[in-house]
């Protein structure tokens, strides 16, 4: 059994773990107004060239979605034809 003037001090550390998990808020991209840093990406053409792009610096500003991916599979085509019906739209 954990002593009774041991409590307090449980709950502080607890209060203070609970805390700092609000305090680190976790955001995907940019938020509105802040500055996305340019980058370049190869584009890879069919006919096997590769063209240097810059994809921050094209769309000047205009809401643009980036996926980044690991490795083209099956699973992910139903996630990038959502994402370019959407950007269609």
């Amino acid at each position: 059994m954990i002593p009774r003037s041991f409590w307090p001090f449980r709950f502080l550390v607890l209060l203070m773990a609970i805390k700092a998990v609000a305090a680190d808020r976790v955001f995907s991209g940019p938020q509105p107004g802040e500055v996305t840093t340019p980058f370049t990406v190869l584009e890879a053409t069919s006919s096997g060239d590769f063209q240097e792009r810059f994809p921050i610096k094209e769309h000047a500003g205009a809401p643009t979605a980036i996926v980044f991916i690991h490795g083209v599979e099956r699973s992910l085509v139903p996630l990038l034809r959502v994402i370019d019906q959407y950007g269609a739209q």
